[in-house]
């Protein structure tokens, strides 16, 4: 082969991979089939669904002209304490293993107002099958939406709208109800994902490197949605795109975290979005320091953190031999039976939040709760002070939990490796 096919090759291959990276960054999100009937309630007289009245049958469905979207919606009222309705649409055409996702955008004055999809059966009317998961209106009278999943273990799938028992005056408005499976439902949250990172890293006021760690997350939701397009849903290998599509998905719920300080220029890239280690430096008798971002960066409210320092230890296979004592270091089975030894409790390591007040940074203490808070899309830093003047050179290890005080706005707890290394 000369010379100019290949550059040609080359030329071709940058193009296509060019072409690929705008196709990434434009990626739109899949169909996803809803499996209910007359999900936005636009036909006449709530077809396609069963009204369930219960308790002195006073309750009443009817259709409204209040819709969250389109031009209708569904009322549905217990007017007493012994009454209670609901809406439901019920034997679904799905299999045992498939995993489904119900939602719906509901506006109720009563936390009793509930979405509920069933594996099972239906007893008088109300969900009560081999399986049950439920999600509740906050009771604010305004629309929100209301989302469960269910892994189908037993049929048929029942999914209803409407209220617990002892909802005296309650109504509700329903609308834009959806059943659909996982796989597709995840898709079009990666893509919503996506979109949303790559929002958030055209911003200015965050610092580059952060910017760039967004954007890179991205590039990432939108390679997984094209893997989820390229793989058939029976083809081996779908499993490994839907767990990483389910890991990307939930970062959006996740109080995403940086390290604080400058962009690591010349390094492996940008600090990853979850820190997954923090590594320290100090001379015996000085405080070894560090500075973490908390950004919380897709969630409707500020939320609080529990910032909680684990114990720091001196590793087994570093711990000094006493004086006086022969030294085991050729016996492993004898110096497995020493335990570690705690060096520095918790609570001797201080907690510091750096709130912006006129263009510097105080410190605040956040008390014994070592709650911290992260407003919405708004970098909060947090000092976490390690002393060293107790503990002898050498190498230590430890943990650093950030906890969410409210899981459902800021996802799990993340633990961070620490290790501390005192000359």
């Amino acid at each position: 082969m000369t010379g100019k096919p290949v550059r040609l090759v080359i030329a071709a291959s940058l193009i296509l991979a060019t072409a690929m990276a705008c196709q990434a960054q434009d990626v739109a999100a899949p169909e996803v089939e809803n499996l209910v009937a007359n999900p936005g309630f636009e036909q006449p007289d709530l077809e396609g669904w069963s009204r369930v009245l219960a308790g002195d049958d006073e309750g009443v469905i009817e259709p409204s002209d209040d819709a969250h979207t389109g031009s209708g919606s569904a009322r549905v009222h217990a007017p007493t304490d012994r009454a209670w309705s609901f809406l439901r649409q019920q034997d679904f055409d799905v299999a045992i293993g498939e995993t489904l996702v119900l939602s719906a955008w509901v506006k109720s004055s009563s936390t009793r107002a509930k979405l509920v999809l069933t594996g099972g059966f239906l007893w008088g009317g109300a969900p009560s099958g081999h399986q049950t998961t439920a999600d509740r209106h906050s009771g604010s009278g305004k629309w929100e939406l209301l989302r469960v999943e269910l892994a189908i273990e037993q049929l048929p799938i029942s999914a209803a709208i409407g209220f617990d028992y002892n909802s005296p005056g309650a109504t509700l408005l329903v609308d834009d109800v959806r059943l659909a499976r996982e796989a597709d439902v995840l898709a079009e949250d990666a893509v919503e994902c996506a979109h949303a990172f790559k929002q958030l890293a055209g911003r200015e006021d965050l610092p580059g490197w952060i910017r760039d760690g967004l954007q890179d997350r991205a590039e990432r939701g939108a390679e997984l949605v094209m893997r989820y397009r390229e793989t058939a849903h029976d083809a081996e290998g779908f499993a490994e795109v839907l767990d990483a599509l389910r890991d990307y998905v939930a970062a959006r719920r996740q109080l995403i975290t940086w390290e604080a300080g400058s962009a690591p220029e010349g390094e492996a890239g940008p600090v990853p979005l979850v820190l997954e280690r923090i590594r320290l430096e100090a001379e015996r008798g000085d405080d070894a320091v560090t500075t973490i971002s908390l950004l919380n960066a897709f969630g409707q409210h500020s939320v609080a953190v529990r910032v909680v320092p684990r114990n720091i230890v001196v590793p087994l296979d570093e711990q000094p031999t006493p004086a006086g004592e022969a030294d085991v270091s050729e016996e492993p089975s004898l110096r497995t039976q020493v335990q570690p030894q705690v060096v520095l409790e918790a609570g001797r390591i201080r907690v510091m939040e750096l709130i912006p007040r006129g263009g510097a940074m105080m410190a605040v203490d956040p008390g014994e709760d070592l709650a911290v808070w992260a407003p919405v899309n708004e970098p909060r830093q947090v000092r976490v002070v390690f002393p060293t003047h107790d503990l002898a050179p050498g190498a230590y290890t430890g943990t650093l939990l950030l906890q969410p005080l409210d899981r459902t706005q800021a996802g799990p707890p993340q633990e961070v490796a620490v290790e501390l290394a005192v000359r």
